[in-house]
């Protein structure tokens, strides 16, 4: 045998050990059970795909806007206004009036002064109609009265302050730009729903607001009237006689630019007043109102400067549509400003060292009040007499006239110089922070201003323990305007520790916007354990039947579950006047 045949059967018989070897270990380990899935139909269509719903984008707004200086952009507009007034028992007294304008605007951003933003308009008429028809001379002046331009102020959240005329500008053409500005005006807070308290011609009406289908588009509805700017007397009606707000119904539809600003409006306002057991005509009044975007273009930024080079009459959106008289001013005949009488009755006031007769006190008190009205344009003189008067009295009437006063001039310069007016509250609100006045001192004071400059102090005051203090920074805060007001008012009523700082809480929630506080009033009528604090939620309830669905749900778990039986015979009274 050779060595080559004798290997060969060597590795044959290696091979043959090695196979005998697999098969008896695979036979040691336990064989898987083979399973068939059943069958399954073929579907007879393929299964649908998964559709995720898409995420509507939404720009900046409010507090967030981009405002670009001498970014102008242009507008085309239409304004129209129809009035029916039916006299009671009259059937064929229905009296009708029209008026109306159409035209272009350009808007361009000026700059931002006392936490105030200014744009200035220059208008360009096309169509005008009246309730007393235009001559020929009339619209020549009406259309002249536009040359000139026009400001317009808003807060940083888009809600107008005043508009700004010249003061040659007549009542007809004033009227019907403040008309255009209340109709598109756009105040925003965060979120995708939010409500705002807002004036327009008539006076201060609840808002809301909410998203629409696409980007950057929004749907705004007034809700209801808190007041009028001229109070109207019902000498009847389901309550009694009183005083009466009109009824709204509006809606608008906004689209803004990707910078915040208004791009597109339109939308119908329709308001009534009177009729029915009120005694008075009833009055409908419908506006419509289209405005679309035409184009920006980049030109010269207007300035401040030219704001200030010149004089204007500044004019909240519900002032009177009534010719605007020119304020006296110091002449050779001796009349006399009422600058000058305020300075000298504060010094009055201030140098009297022994208390005054109440018969003086109250002259004085009221002097203050009823001139400080009068002032168009406070002097630096008043204002620092204003500033060195607070917490210099301490007569009670005296303190509170003081205290009216200076509101009553902060108001005015926010609406004509809002950077004097800033510079005067906060200097009030450094006193106060260094404890040189009295806290509840300078939270009246703070109310009677409305700025919401004093909200940090107010906010700080909630935390004293004093329940006093507590309820004047309640009555401080409700004269501000703000989403971050309304969280506050909120926390108050639920968790302050004194019932009558709740109860101060729920009646100033009661005279503002409703609809940022029913969920907290809904948990305060389970748990508030003082009836007078729900009796005052309660009758808020009343004033929103209408406008609210929640509210007589609400208002039926009182009338049948409360545990005050004076309660339950509220509630259901109001339920029946429904």
């Amino acid at each position: 045998m050779t060595p080559r045949l004798k290997s060969l059967l060597t590795l044959l018989a290696l091979l043959a050990v090695v196979g005998l070897w697999s098969l008896e270990s695979a036979r040691d380990v336990p064989r898987a059970k083979l399973s068939l899935a059943p069958l399954q139909p073929a579907p007879r269509f393929p299964s649908p795909p998964v559709l995720t719903p898409p995420v509507i984008p939404f720009g900046v707004k409010g507090v967030r806007r981009v405002l670009k200086a001498g970014l102008t952009h242009r507008y085309r507009f239409d304004l129209d206004t129809r009035t029916a007034e039916q006299l009671p028992g009259a059937e064929a007294g229905r009296t009708w009036r029209h008026s109306g304008w159409s035209g272009e605007v350009a808007v361009a951003y000026a700059g931002t002064e006392g936490g105030q933003h200014f744009f200035v308009a220059r208008v360009r008429p096309t169509w005008v109609e009246d309730v007393e028809p235009l001559v020929e001379g009339s619209l020549r002046d009406f259309r002249a009265d536009f040359e000139r331009p026009v400001y317009v102020t808003q807060d940083e959240r888009g809600r107008v302050v005043a508009v700004h005329f010249d003061l040659s500008v007549g009542a007809r053409a004033r009227s019907f730009m403040r008309r255009l500005v209340a109709a598109t005006q756009f105040v925003a807070e965060e979120g995708r729903a939010w409500t705002t308290e807002e004036e327009d011609t008539t006076g201060d009406f609840e808002a809301e607001y909410r998203a629409g289908g696409s980007a950057h588009t929004y749907v705004k509805t007034k809700r209801r009237y808190l007041r009028t700017a001229v109070p109207v007397w019902a000498p009847s009606g389901p309550r009694g006689p009183g005083l009466v707000v009109p009824r709204p119904r509006g809606h608008w539809d906004f689209t803004l630019d990707a910078d915040g600003l208004v791009r597109e409006v339109t939308g119908s306002d329709v308001v009534e007043s009177g009729g029915g057991e009120t005694g008075l005509p009833l009055v409908r009044m419908e506006t419509r109102v289209a405005m679309t975007h035409l184009g920006s273009e980049q030109r010269a930024a207007s300035t401040l400067k030219d704001f200030h080079a010149a004089r204007w009459s500044a004019e909240v959106l519900s002032a009177p549509e009534t010719s605007r008289p020119v304020p006296p001013v110091m002449t050779a005949g001796g009349v006399e400003p009422p600058s000058s009488k305020l300075i000298q009755m504060l010094a009055r006031a201030l140098e009297t060292r022994e208390p005054p007769s109440p018969e003086l006190t109250h002259a004085l008190a009221r002097d203050l009040t009823s001139t400080a009205g009068r002032v168009e344009r406070p002097s630096i003189e008043l204002v620092r007499a204003l500033a060195r008067a607070v917490g210099m009295t301490t007569e009670p009437a005296l303190k509170d006239a003081v205290g009216r006063a200076f509101g009553t001039v902060a108001r005015g310069l926010e609406r004509t110089e809002p950077a004097r007016a800033a510079e005067l509250v906060d200097g009030l609100i450094r006193r106060c922070e260094a404890s040189r006045l009295d806290a509840r001192e300078c939270l009246h004071v703070l109310a009677q201003t409305g700025s919401s400059r004093g909200e940090g102090y107010a906010r700080k005051s909630l935390a004293n323990t004093s329940p006093e203090v507590r309820a004047a920074a309640i009555q401080a805060l409700g004269a501000m305007k703000g989403a971050s007001v309304e969280a506050l008012l909120d926390e108050v009523l639920l968790t302050d520790k004194d019932s009558a700082v709740r109860e101060q809480a729920a009646v100033v929630i009661s005279r503002r916007v409703s609809g940022p506080h029913l969920r907290t009033v809904a948990q305060c009528l389970r748990t508030e354990p003082e009836p007078r604090v729900r009796a005052e939620l309660v009758r808020m309830l009343g004033q929103v039947l209408t406008v609210e669905p929640l509210a007589p749900e609400l208002l039926r778990d009182v009338a049948a579950r409360d545990d005050s039986e004076e309660l339950r015979r509220l509630a259901s009274s109001l339920l029946e006047k429904q």
